[in-house]
């Protein structure tokens, strides 16, 4: 219940909420930041559109390391004001992802190790008996992109299920 508040605080609009996630690669030390929108093809009755699918961030900053992949997506589990620090509270990652869509994956490998994977899924999140989050697996980003990830990134964020993109 906590989680689907949180939908509505925080941004002004879908512009903020992805301007909070290149601010944490730029604190991640990215010198090339990318960020990539998939369209798809929808069916409304007898008419066709296309709409936003997924948004992909993708940048070569410095990566997540395992301990901090693994509370990435925790609410307040930010690195103070640390001058090393990647976000200060802990609630950007979490807040600006959820509130544009209802899924959020994270892509990381740290110091050029495996990449590691971790996800939010408000609708997984609602079928589970304790609000929890699964570690960091090993799981390669090949998928995201159909074949092989661009050089050099070391960090990849996708937003789907976007239920709540505004017009800008």
């Amino acid at each position: 219940k906590y989680i689907l508040r949180q939908r509505s605080s925080g941004y002004k609009s879908t512009i903020y909420a992805m301007a909070e996630i290149v601010d944490n690669a730029v604190d991640a030390k990215a010198k090339n930041i990318k960020i990539q929108i998939i369209e798809k093809e929808k069916s409304h009755g007898q008419r066709t559109r296309t709409e936003i699918d997924k948004i992909i961030f993708l940048d070569d900053g410095k990566g997540i390391s395992e301990e901090k992949l693994n509370g990435c997506l925790t609410f307040s589990e930010g690195e103070g004001t640390s001058d090393d620090r990647i976000g200060s509270f802990g609630v950007g990652l979490p807040n600006s992802s959820i509130s544009v869509g209802k899924k959020v994956e994270v892509y990381s490998r740290h110091n050029k190790s495996k990449w590691l994977y971790v996800f939010l899924d408000l609708d997984d999140q609602q079928k589970r008996e304790k609000a929890e989050f699964d570690d960091a697996k090993e799981k390669s980003p090949k998928d995201v992109f159909k074949g092989e990830v661009p050089a050099g990134i070391n960090t990849i964020i996708v937003w789907s299920k976007l239920d709540k993109l505004d017009a800008s």
